[in-house]
């Protein structure tokens, strides 16, 4: 029997997911951090030096705005990740699904990449290596999910291949268990087809 070959690389998706989650995880808990500090913040004067002169509430408010920016994106990306991974577990990942959920996670990634590289522009570079390392790999999931969209609007997809990822196999064919043959009623030559009669002969 023919081993049934998907159109999904397994060498290609899950380097992906790996590098990504390691990322959204470490985001998360940079994320939950930020919000232990917040309440953990005092009536000191550490904080306000180390803002340039800010208030304390000032210092707050930023922390606040920058962990709900990190744990919105951390736990979208997480549970865009999981959907397309038990997608593909059930062999339903199709490949519009797949590039939309790509389209989302890069979006939202280049968006913190621009926020870290403003911040390193002004001497913190925290999290800019992270933030081209996620970046980078939404790119490669969105060439990659694109190409194999391309193949399906040249119809170089087949059925089987856009609804369960699959391909199909040399027994597609074949009748179903169960299912009777259709019946045949080509004329068959008979053996006594160009017998003469034994009356009448001459």
């Amino acid at each position: 029997m023919q081993p049934q070959q998907q159109i999904w690389s397994k060498r290609v998706l899950i380097p992906f997911w790996i590098v990504q989650s390691i990322g959204f995880a470490i985001i998360l808990i940079v994320a939950c951090l930020g919000f232990s500090v917040i309440k953990d913040i005092d009536s000191n004067d550490t904080l306000t030096s180390e803002y340039d002169g800010q208030t304390l509430e000032d210092a707050e408010r930023l922390l606040k705005i920058g962990a709900g920016i990190l744990l919105g994106l951390s736990v979208v990306s997480i549970i865009l990740n999981i959907t397309e991974i038990v997608f593909y577990a059930r062999k339903r990942l199709t490949p519009t699904i797949h590039l939309s959920s790509v389209c989302v996670k890069t979006v939202l990634w280049v968006f913190y990449f621009i926020l870290t590289a403003i911040g390193a522009a002004r001497g913190s570079g925290v999290g800019f290596i992270l933030a081209i390392a996620l970046v980078a790999t939404c790119l490669g999931q969105l060439i990659y999910g694109s190409v194999i969209v391309h193949r399906k609007r040249k119809g170089k997809l087949n059925v089987a291949t856009e609804e369960y990822g699959m391909a199909p196999t040399a027994y597609d064919n074949a009748p179903k268990w169960g299912s009777a043959p259709e019946p045949s009623y080509a004329a068959v030559p008979s053996a006594y087809a160009n017998q003469q009669p034994a009356f009448g002969r001459a």
